[in-house]
Parts: structure tokens; sequence; C-alpha cells
């Protein structure tokens, strides 16, 4: 591997903090169309923990700069009910994320 160049892979830990549900809806009566939005809480619908594997390379720069790029894949359902829609639903993220390391 090139100098400054890592691999990165683990096991990362994920604790719900918030979850709301944006809703629009939009409703025709007699020609007349009536737009509704609201926030609604579904923190009692969703795992309040969760396990993801992150996947990631990173390099670091002679010039103390890094650049991490990672691919977080789920392991653990997101919804404690099970929903026909969405009978798997699992966290997926992709990140990338550039830094400047300090010497101390």
């Amino acid at each position: 591997m090139a100098k400054g160049l890592a691999l990165k892979t683990g096991v990362q830990a994920g604790f719900l903090t918030n979850a709301k549900m944006k809703m629009k809806m939009e409703e025709s009566i007699g020609g007349v169309t009536k737009k509704t939005e609201f926030d609604e809480d579904c923190k009692d619908e969703i795992n309040k923990f969760d396990v993801s594997i992150p996947v990631g390379l990173s390099y670091e720069f002679k010039i103390l700069f890094v650049i991490d790029a990672r691919f977080n894949i789920g392991l653990t359902k997101v919804n404690k009910k099970s929903d026909p829609d969405n009978k798997d639903s699992r966290n997926l993220s992709f990140v990338i994320s550039f830094g400047y390391k300090f010497k101390l």
C-alpha cells in the first residue's frame, strides 16, 4: 500500500436521538386544493440502537490533511414492527470527510 493510505473497517454502534417524519398531503374537494404539511414523531416505531460495519479508505497527506470515505452497512433492522412494504429496512450511509491533524 502507498504511504499515508489506510483501509478501515470495524463495528459501529448507533443510538437513536430523534425520529421525525415530514408529511405533505394534498387534497382536492370540489375544485379546491388543500395542502397540509406536518411533522410526526415516530420514535416509538424505531429501534433505539443499531449496529453497522463501516468499510472505508483514508489518505493522510504529508501536510497533515486527511481525506476519509466510508460506507456503513447496517446489520440491525430499523423498524420495531414488521412492515410488508419495508420488510428489511436497515441503515446504509456513505460518508466523506476532510480533516486536519494537529501535532501535539
